[in-house]
């Protein structure tokens, strides 16, 4: 990658962030209510999920896009599965796309073996965005939201090359931590908005999730 081509493409962003300011507060609200709520040792997983979830913003629910509805079936259906499957994905001593791959493999054993046909006739609809948004939303200094289509874009744009040798999701992760990192401190020598300042010392995933175009429908790809 072009650490310059980086650099100017964020000074651009910045001079037009104002005009994404509302749809970065809806985010950070979202970020907010599942800081606030979310918690796998209660005992009422349905009520938790419900409490950290807004079924409203297009996170969770939205056309033909339904993680919310099916997440709160499945966890009235098995709760202590859908337990361990978060706190498998969360533990960060594990592998990292593995743990992805096993929330998956949860999900989708729930959706084929629960006894209730309405549960077998709606699909998980959990993405790899999807899951990603619970990580990104656990460990906000962490993970940014991931759309492989934006995402690939950005790598055109700054000059990354080509990397055949590297599976896409495993690409994603080093990349953003190390986009993470660079902004972070380019963000320094300038100036945000009053309101994107705030946001950003808040959740900075989101200001740069933006701007590698990953916040706007990252969880239906």
């Amino acid at each position: 990658m072009n650490l310059s081509l980086i650099k100017s493409e964020f000074e651009q962003y910045v001079q037009h962030s104002a005009e994404r300011t509302e749809l970065l507060s809806e985010l950070s609200e979202q970020y907010d209510r599942f800081g606030a709520h979310w918690d796998l040792s209660t005992a009422d997983i349905p009520g938790m999920i419900q409490a950290s979830l807004d079924q409203q913003h297009s996170f969770w629910s939205g056309g033909d896009y339904h993680p919310y509805e099916s997440l709160l079936e499945y966890a009235n259906y098995g709760p202590e599965m859908i337990r361990s499957a978060f706190k498998d994905l969360l533990d960060e001593n594990k592998d990292l796309v593995g743990r992805i791959d096993r929330f998956q493999f949860h999900l989708s054993w729930l959706e084929r073996n629960s006894q209730d046909p309405k549960h077998k006739k709606r699909p998980h609809y959990h993405t790899v965005s999807t899951v990603i948004q619970y990580l990104s939303m656990s460990y906000p200094d962490r993970y940014l939201l991931y759309d492989p289509k934006a995402f690939a874009s950005f790598l055109d744009r700054v000059g990354a090359k080509k990397d055949p040798n590297t599976p896409p999701l495993e690409r994603f992760f080093k990349v953003s931590r190390i986009v993470l990192k660079i902004i972070t401190q380019h963000l320094e020598n300038l100036t945000l908005e009053s309101s994107l300042s705030e946001g950003f010392q808040k959740h900075p995933v989101i200001l740069l999730s933006d701007f590698l175009g990953m916040a706007v429908e990252p969880r239906r790809k």
